[in-house]
Order: C-alpha cells, then structure tokens, then sequence
C-alpha cells in the first residue's frame, strides 16, 4: 500500500468514527435523520475526494516519451549512433548525476547521415534538460560538433517526418 493510498483509508476511517459519535450522540434528538443525511453528504464527498487523488496518482506515475529533434554542424561517423549516445549521457551525468540519468534515460533513437539530423528519446518532464545538455556537447569521436534542438515531438512518425523535411540550420557551402 502506498503512503497516498494509506492516507485516504486514514482519512476515511476518521470520518467514519467521528460519523458513529455523532450518531451516537444525537441518536434520541429529532435531528438525527438531517444529521444522517448531512454526514452521509460530507462522508460521500470525503470518498470522492480519495478517488480524485488516487487517479491523479496514476496519471502522475506513468511517464510519456518525448522526441527531440535536432540538426548536427559537424562530421561524424556513418556508424556514431553509439559515440554521440554515449557523450550525451556523460554530458547528462555530468549535469544531472546518475538519478537524473536514470529518470529521464536520454536515448539517440535515429541519426541520418543525409539530412544531418537525429532524433532524441526522453521522458517528457525532462526535455528541457536533454536541450540544455545538447548545448553543452561540443566534441563527439575527436570531431568538432554542434548539436540544434528544433522540436520536440510525441511521436517517433512526427519526428522522422521533420527529419526528412530538412527543416534545419543552413547549409555550409565549400
């Protein structure tokens, strides 16, 4: 059970002994009936509430993913998927430590060589951060690089589909 869960039944238990004094009290007065009715009121709202905050609860625990897309200025490898994960969650454990590593878990989900894009994965509380680590990453495999956030998605289709588009930082021409 968990401390919200056993609050609730804490909180429950409460009004059902202060509900069972009280018609213990007024139990020969003409008010019972009225006071019955108002504490049955109050005792329904009461499980309402703890309802209310147990779904809010479990909205609150299931995390969603979020897609980073962003646009790199630099070389990298044909096969740098792995080189550039790995400096983005030393960048991160360098930001954030370990826990923040393990509750956002920053992911490289795709990174096309062609379009010079890629495509982060994160939870979606911390996409602000995986922007802000991405600005700090500077060099990947000995190569100079430059890492441009240009939109966060919440679907891995959406993002490819901004990958191929080529929205992006301008082209360097030689």
């Amino acid at each position: 059970m968990s401390l919200l869960e056993a609050v609730c039944v804490a909180a429950l238990a409460a009004w059902l002994a202060v509900l069972a004094a009280m018609i213990y009290v007024y139990r020969r007065t003409r008010r019972t009936e009225r006071l019955v009715g108002e504490l049955r009121k109050t005792l329904s709202a009461a499980l309402s509430h703890a309802r209310t905050v147990q779904r809010l609860a479990r909205i609150k625990e299931r995390p969603r993913r979020r897609y980073v897309v962003f646009h790199y200025i630099g070389d990298l490898e044909a096969d740098a998927r792995e080189i550039l994960e790995r400096e983005l969650l030393r960048a991160y454990r360098e930001v954030f430590g370990i826990r923040g590593v393990e509750l956002a878990r920053p992911r490289i989900v795709l990174l096309d060589d062609k379009a010079r894009c890629g495509v982060a994965r994160i939870r979606h509380l911390y996409v602000n951060h995986l922007v802000g680590v991405m600005g700090l990453i500077r060099r990947v495999g000995g190569e100079r690089i430059l890492l441009i956030p240009v939109r966060a998605t919440g679907t891995l289709r959406k993002a490819q589909e901004i990958c191929r588009m080529g929205v992006g930082p301008p082209r360097h021409r030689k």
